[in-house]
Order: C-alpha cells, then structure tokens, then sequence
C-alpha cells in the first residue's frame, strides 16, 4: 500500500478522452483463453466477470459460485438472471455452501447483502437489447463441472483460465474428481502447457484483512478472508499441479476507485459499462460512498494483463512492465494464523503480482477501462 499517496482523482472528460483514443491498447479480434470464474459474491468478483466478458482475448465457459459472502444457491441465481440480461448464454453452477473442514464464515450481515445481489432489480438495472429469452437454470455440481473443463483439455485448442476470486472450496472439489479420472502423470502434464490458476488471495508481505469487520474480528493479523474461509482447500491448491498466480492484498490494495469511475462507464455507451457502472456504483456506496478498492476487480485485471497483454501495457505514453515475485507459498492451517500465505523455503508453486507505484495502479484502472470502453453495445 502506499500510504496516503492515492491515484490522483480525474474529471469525466479526461476519460471520455481516454475511451476516444482507446488508450492506446491494441487487443486482439478473437479469443484465445477459455475462462472458469470462481467467485463467493463480492461485487468486485462480479465487476471481475464483467471485464472477461467485455475482453476479446477471454471466453467466459463457465461460472460457479463458492462458499463465502454469499449463500451459493440463491446467489448463483441471480448470476445466472444477470447473464442472461446482458445475452450471455453461459453455463452457472455453485458448490458446497461450507467450506471443506471447518466452520469458518463472512459475518451474516455481509452475506445477507450479498446473496440479495446489493439490492439491485437486475431486471430494471439491465436492458440491453441482446438479452435472452429462456432462463437458465444453476446446477448444484461446481467441483464436476469445473472438471468437465480440466479433463475437456487434452483435445482443447485454446488454454483454460481456472480464474478464483473468492475461496478456493470448488476448486479443491474440481481437483480431486480430476484426479479420481486421469492419471496423475497426464494432470501434471496438462497443467503445465494448458492451464492458468489465477486467484484473488492471500497476503505476502502485508498484514492481512480479517479486522476490516470491527465488530467481529478473530485473533488473525496474517490471513485474507477468502484463504482464511477454506484454509485447506487453499493448501491443497497451492500444494497442487498447477502454478498458482496470486493477486494477493499486496497489489489489490493500491487500485482504488471512487464515483469518477462511475461517470466514465456510463459515458461509454454499451450495456457491459453501464451495468459495471450501476454495479460501482451500489459497491462504493455500500462502503460509504469511496474510494474503495475492488479487489477481485483488480485480480481479473491482471491476469488479463499478463496473459492477453504478455505482461505489458502501454497507455496515453505510459508503459509498465507487469511485475511478479516467485515464491514457495504455504498455507496454513491450524490456529491462530489459519489461511497466512506464508513464504517458505522449498520448490515455487507460486508468482505473485507486484505494483510497485501510484502510477503503475493507475495505468492498471486505465487499462480496465479501456476493455470497457471497447465493449459491445
């Protein structure tokens, strides 16, 4: 975090000058990664969903909500509503509504907001012209579903994003039904060439977020929330045969957002920002009006950064060459730091992002920006 030096506020029309030049990112015409979003039901995560649907580089195959803010069922139906508003015909799925072991939770009164989707009418908040006719049920099967895809690569063109950015419960799931069905050789093999674990989780090098609920805050300076929830599933990732990229709170917390941004997504004039704008919106409101980070939002735009952008943008004459620190990464899980990301000495099984200035976080919500700002109307 970079103490009180925060990204310098900009007016609409800086941004309407931005979106009119395109920001000087050239994406390309087709997509080449297919993409699983994992996410527990933070705006942000929904904000995260958003930008791979609006990015040309991302598919978005399938989304399945986890254990965490909200109630996996009914949330996932309202994903479901959601996507079928903006006209994406995209499969929904949600897992166990608690963690693998344990009984560790979000405080009720943040998962009663979140599972009631902030309050939003998706039906008076989305009105595009695209949006489908038929509803599309959620299925009760997120590990299977996720597995389908991971056991789908060997005969696959293009390269799975496993994107996480609430606890890693369905991904654990997904992991030991995938191992139940191939051999550990072939997995290994697979996740080497074809597949992407990136995840919104975590603290390296600074403290963790537990006490961001004053009012119940357990004896856990070290630990991030979505780590913290399901400890073990963590581990069991980290520990498994993917490399696993972290958007840990050591670069989620310096992109900072506030009602600025709102007025810019709504300048853009297609249904994607303006739906990201009212769901801004109601997310820094509910934080008492911003700046606020967007965590997962943040995590989606780096894992597009290093994977469609090769690791480099450069926008308005700035350019920033993505950072990433390796490390050995433990997760622990026992009392009282269950959930720390703890370096360790021993083989790397993890890469985690780096920004390193004011400027650089800029340059990164700028670049979140400009995929809105290409989106369909």
């Amino acid at each position: 975090m970079f103490a009180s030096d925060r990204p310098q506020k900009r007016s609409v029309w800086t941004f309407a000058l931005i979106a009119s030049l395109l920001l000087a990112v050239a994406l390309p015409a087709a997509a080449g990664y297919n993409l699983i979003w994992d996410d527990d039901g933070d705006p942000s995560g929904v904000l995260g969903l958003l930008l791979f649907l609006a990015h040309p580089e991302f598919d978005v195959v399938a989304a399945s909500v986890s254990a965490g803010e909200a109630v996996p069922g009914p949330y996932s139906t309202r994903i479901a509503l959601m996507l079928e508003r903006l006209g994406y015909d995209v499969p929904v799925t949600y897992g166990s509504p608690i963690p693998t072991f344990g009984t560790h939770e979000f405080p009720e009164l943040w998962r009663n907001g979140v599972t009631r989707f902030f309050n939003l009418d998706l039906c008076a908040a989305i009105d595009c012209p695209s949006a489908l006719s038929h509803n599309i049920c959620p299925a009760p099967d997120a590990g299977s579903v996720i597995c389908d895809e991971l056991l789908a690569l060997p005969n696959s063109t293009d390269e799975l994003v496993l994107f996480a950015s609430g606890p890693l419960t369905n991904v654990f799931a997904a992991y030991v039904e995938w191992c139940k069905q191939m051999p550990q050789a072939q997995i290994q093999q697979i996740a080497n060439a074809l597949l992407h674990v990136e995840i919104m989780g975590g603290a390296v090098n600074v403290p963790g977020n537990l006490n961001d609920w004053p009012a119940w805050t357990p004896p856990n300076a070290t630990a991030e929330w979505n780590i913290w929830i399901d400890p073990f599933a963590a581990s069991a990732v980290f520990s498994g045969p993917a490399h696993v990229y972290m958007s840990a709170l050591d670069v989620t917390d310096v992109v900072l957002w506030d009602h600025d941004d709102v007025h810019a997504l709504r300048s853009y004039g297609n249904c994607l920002a303006d739906f990201a704008a009212t769901l801004l919106d109601a997310f820094l409101n509910s934080m008492g009006g911003g700046p606020a980070y967007c965590w997962d939002l943040t995590a989606a735009a780096m894992t597009a950064i290093r994977l469609a952008e090769g690791g480099a943008i450069s926008i308005g004459g700035q350019s920033w060459v993505q950072g990433l620190d390796d490390y050995c990464i433990r997760v622990d899980t026992w009392p009282p730091d269950e959930g720390w990301t703890e370096p360790c000495a021993g083989p790397i099984n993890a890469s985690a992002y780096r920004i390193d200035t004011p400027n650089q976080a800029e340059l990164v919500k700028e670049y979140i920006l400009s995929i809105f700002a290409q989106a369909t109307p």
